[in-house]
């Protein structure tokens, strides 16, 4: 198996590669780790159908060692960039590592950054930052993000956390906890502990119930457990009812139906909620049937919070599901230009097929059934935040097109809008998800979410009506005056 995927992979490399003599048929022997070449194999056509659909592409580096325990708990990588990593850690890292530069930089005549964009390089950085990230380093990075959200007037978030580096985002949320006993955290968060391996379930809980202990200050709140489901569809990890159309694959999950209900009675006992990644339409169904078994147990007593974010597919048979069961619904408006830029439709048409590919991201028919429906960003990458604003996400949920309008990375422009247009949301749906509804989510509606008596006092103010702006463009709107708590903070 190992020489059929590693002969794959580099009858895939050849068709780009202009000097082959970099190419030895024995590397294919020397590809010890099958993982190498599924995370590697997808993102080459995943790059090749963005580039002939106009867009950029850029490739980033991960470590192969380093992605196992992710894959082994059904969450795995997405694309993956390439420099020329120094250790010798495997037979093959360092011959892969530098072949596959010389390839990637002929690929995309670009550069090679060493940033680490997409999940596939974060067990590495997370691995090494684990033991020297520093106090003053964390303060940094977080006033750099707390300055962000004043400007974009970002009063409230949920941290849906990072696999398996729960110990990080303890330090992190210690270092907001501080903040807030000294009156200076201006954003509401609620936070939460991350589950990926299902063998680590009744440690989590346990970790959960700590961090809903230690860290619950007026600002700062941790009672979610968060899962990863499965893992994307990029790399066709995503759990699915219907096989990929390309491979045939359809994907696990991380838990089963029955396994879903135990941990959601136990969360009920303990008075915890439950997020789950849940991208391919199979993680959700899963969701749904565990939620379905609890409630059916525990009948009106069942209390707990439970939320699939992402639903990038969903199987027509489980739509009308989430508000029979309340389950929240939870999409990221950013994605729905169809991820990728150029014309990311024939990209999705390999994977899913045509029919399937044009019914991606429905929110709008979740928001039909009456279902609850919250909006969010959803990102790792400070970067320049560009991604985390609410204002692109609301103009690409409005269009689901990134134009020569929007205030947005190059890389992420698409050619046309990206389909089923009647999936594009109002600019009244939108501001509800991102507000009251997101609050009903974090179940803190009596104190935030709308402009009522009794309420905190956060609101923003505008120098024009977001309910009459124009859809493209509306991503450069501003609030001029961001109030939190009654205080102006911006």
């Amino acid at each position: 198996e190992q020489r059929t995927f590693g002969s794959f992979f580099m009858d895939r490399l050849e068709s780009y590669c202009k000097d082959e003599s970099i190419l030895k048929p024995d590397y294919s022997g020397e590809l010890r780790l099958v993982e190498q070449i599924a995370f590697v194999a997808p993102m080459i056509r995943m790059s090749e159908a963005q580039t002939k659909g106009g867009g950029k592409s850029y490739s980033y580096y991960f470590m192969p060692e380093s992605a196992v325990p992710l894959m082994h708990c059904a969450h795995t990588m997405e694309i993956a960039v390439v420099f020329n990593h120094p250790e010798e850690t495997l037979i093959s890292g360092r011959k892969f590592d530098e072949t596959f530069e010389k390839i990637v930089r002929r690929m995309w005549d670009g550069h090679v950054t060493g940033n680490a964009y997409e999940s596939a390089g974060w067990p590495f950085v997370f691995d090494w930052l684990k033991e020297n990230l520093t106090d003053e380093q964390i303060a940094t990075a977080v006033a750099r993000w707390i300055e962000f959200s004043k400007k974009e007037g970002v009063s409230c978030v949920f941290d849906a956390g990072f696999p398996e580096h729960n110990d990080i985002h303890e330090r992190i949320y210690s270092h907001l906890r501080d903040l807030d006993r000294q009156g200076k955290l201006p954003i509401y968060i609620d936070g939460c502990y991350v589950l990926t391996n299902r063998n680590k379930c009744k440690e989590a809980i346990e970790e959960t119930k700590r961090f809903n202990r230690e860290f619950n200050t007026e600002h700062l709140k941790v009672h979610t457990l968060k899962v990863f489901m499965d893992g994307t569809m990029k790399i066709e990890t995503a759990a699915m009812v219907t096989p990929y159309a390309d491979t045939g694959v359809v994907g696990a999950t991380t838990f089963e139906a029955e396994e879903i209900a135990e941990i959601l009675k136990t969360l009920n006992e303990e008075g915890l909620d439950f997020h789950v990644h849940t991208v391919g339409e199979r993680s959700s169904r899963v969701v749904l049937d565990g939620v379905e078994m609890a409630r059916k147990e525990l009948g009106d007593n069942f209390r707990v919070k439970v939320t699939c974010a992402h639903l990038w597919i969903q199987d027509d048979a489980d739509l009308e599901r989430f508000k029979k069961l309340g389950v929240t619904a939870n999409y990221t408006p950013v994605w729905h230009s169809g991820t990728i830029g150029g014309n990311p439709i024939e990209f999705w048409s390999v994977l899913l097929g045509e029919e399937r590919a044009a019914k991606m991201y429905r929110s709008k028919t979740l928001w039909d059934t009456g279902a609850l429906v919250t909006f969010s960003s959803d990102d790792v990458a400070y970067g320049d935040f560009s991604t985390w604003s609410p204002y692109y996400g609301m103009e690409v949920g409005m269009t689901r097109h990134v134009s020569e309008k929007t205030k947005a990375p190059d890389e992420q422009r698409t050619v046309k809008a990206f389909p089923p247009l009647d999936e594009r949301m109002s600019i009244e749906e939108l501001l509800l998800g991102y507000t009251i509804n997101g609050a009903k989510q974090l179940g803190i509606e009596a104190s935030k979410g709308s402009i009522e008596a009794g309420k905190d006092a956060d609101f923003l103010v505008f120098e024009n009506d977001l309910l009459t702006a124009e859809p493209a463009g509306f991503s450069y709107n501003l609030p001029t005056d961001v109030y939190f708590g009654g205080k102006k903070v911006n």
